[in-house]
């Protein structure tokens, strides 16, 4: 389990409508969105964007990685420096998001398959006590 908030208005509502007992079993799901900017500092989330976002985010790169929030509410009309650097963010935490989630999914599986393979193949050194070379004589 995985909830992000967008700001910290949201984050400390969201730890209010917990028991003390929820909020220490949370504590580690219940983050701001904007942690996945400061613990992926490397392009690699930039190529979970598609050329147009790449191309926003890649303007506003430096300054959208070192937000401490997302601000919840943004006129694009009235401040567009700022809708624009807040969509900057925002994908940014997307990329972030999406590269965290396919490495923890990668490493579930590696995991996984790696104690399939040692409870159910057959490995003759184990099993004979001899070596596949022993094995093929």
């Amino acid at each position: 389990d995985l909830v992000l908030a967008v700001d910290s208005s949201s984050l400390d509502q969201a730890r209010q409508l917990l028991t003390p007992e929820e909020a220490d079993a949370y504590s580690s799901v219940l983050l701001p969105a904007c942690d996945f900017l400061s613990n992926f500092r490397t392009t690699e989330r930039m190529d979970a964007l598609d050329d147009e976002l790449r191309s926003l985010v890649a303007n506003r790169f430096q300054e959208a990685s070192n937000l401490l929030e997302l601000p919840a509410e943004t006129n694009p009309t009235e401040f567009p420096e700022e809708w624009e650097l807040n969509l900057a963010g925002s994908a940014l935490v997307c990329a972030s998001l999406v590269s965290f989630s396919k490495e923890t999914i990668d490493e579930g599986f590696v995991l996984s398959f790696q104690h399939l393979l040692g409870v159910h193949f057959y490995v003759p050194e184990e099993h004979c006590g001899i070596t596949w070379e022993e094995a093929e004589e």
